[in-house]
C-alpha cells in the first residue's frame, strides 16, 4: 500500500503531523492499494468485508488545552469475477477528485524534473497524458476538476525552454505544493482550496479594486477641465484665441484696425 508516497506494509502504522490547520479548511489523504490476483470462486459474507486501515485522528485546539479524539476504518467490499454488482452502489466522486488531484500533482512534479534535465518534450506528454486522464473522470467531477486542467495548460507553457528558466519553474512548484497540500493560492476567485473567509477576502479585494477603477479621475486636456469650471467663459476664450491665430496667420494679406466679435 502507498500513502503520501511511503509505502507501507502489513501491521505497520504511520503518524502524520499536521500544524496550524485553519477553521474550514479539509485536508484529504489518498492511497493506492494493490490487490494481487487470487483465484476464489466463491465469497462467504464474513469474507466480503475487508477491514484495511485503521485510523485514529488526534485533534489540539489552539483556545483549549482539551483534545479531540476520533477512530474510523475503511473497510472494502469485494466480489468475484462472476458476482454483478448493483448499479445503484455508492459511489463516492470526492475520491476520485481527490486522487486525480494529487495525480496532476505528481504529473506536474514529474514535467519540473524533466524540465531541470532540459528533457522538455518528455515533460509535456507527462502533461497531456494528465489532461487526457481527467477528460475520462466522472461528469459529477469535471466543474471541480477545471482549475486542475487550467494549471497543467498552464505549467504546460511553464516548462517551455523559453520560458522556464525566467518564471515558469517557480509558477510550476507553486502550483505542484498547492495541489499536494490542498494549499490555496490566495489570489484568485476559483481556488478550489479557499476557506470560505478567504474567498469573502478575495472577493472583496477585487470589488476594491474595481472601484478605485471607476473612482479615478480621467486625464482630461487642459482645456476641457476648464470647460466644466466655466464652460461660457472658457468658449470664448477659446474662440477668441483661435481667432487671434487665423488674424496673425493672414495679417500680411490685409490690413485692420480692430475686430469685433460678439458670442
Amino acid at each position: 500500500m502507498v500513502i503520501c508516497g511511503k509505502i507501507i506494509n502489513q501491521n505497520q502504522e504511520l503518524r502524520i503531523n499536521i500544524n496550524q490547520i485553519f477553521s474550514g479548511v479539509s485536508k484529504d489523504f489518498i492511497f493506492e492499494l494493490t490487490v494481487p490476483k487470487s483465484e476464489i470462486k466463491d465469497l462467504q459474507d464474513f469474507e466480503r468485508n475487508l477491514e484495511i486501515i485503521n485510523v485514529q485522528l488526534t485533534a489540539r485546539p489552539v483556545d483549549s488545552m482539551l483534545q479531540t479524539l476520533k477512530e474510523s476504518k475503511l473497510v472494502l467490499t469485494l466480489f468475484t469475477d462472476n458476482e454483478q454488482v448493483a448499479q445503484d452502489s455508492e459511489i463516492n466522486d470526492n475520491v476520485e477528485f481527490n486522487y486525480i488531484r494529487v495525480k496532476a500533482a505528481q504529473a506536474i512534479e514529474e514535467a519540473i524534473k524533466y524540465a531541470d534535465q532540459n528533457q522538455y518534450n518528455q515533460g509535456q506528454h507527462v502533461l497531456s497524458d494528465m489532461l487526457k486522464q481527467i477528460e475520462k473522470s466522472h461528469p459529477k467531477n469535471q466543474a471541480k476538476l477545471q482549475v486542475l486542467k487550467d494549471d497543467l495548460v498552464q505549467c504546460q507553457q511553464n516548462v517551455q525552454p523559453q520560458v522556464y528558466q525566467i518564471q515558469g519553474k517557480l509558477q510550476a512548484q507553486q502550483q505542484c505544493v498547492s495541489h499536494y497540500n490542498q494549499q490555496s493560492q490566495a489570489v484568485r476567485l476559483n481556488d478550489m482550496y479557499q476557506i470560505p473567509l478567504q474567498k469573502q477576502m478575495v472577493q472583496q479585494q477585487q470589488q476594491q479594486k474595481q472601484q478605485q477603477i471607476w473612482n479615478k479621475p480621467q486625464q482630461l486636456p487642459q482645456q476641457l477641465i476648464q470647460l466644466q469650471k466655466n464652460p461660457q467663459q472658457q468658449i470664448q476664450q477659446i474662440i477668441h484665441d483661435q481667432f487671434l491665430q487665423i488674424l496673425s496667420s493672414i495679417q500680411k494679406y490685409i490690413k485692420y484696425d480692430t475686430f469685433h466679435f460678439n458670442i
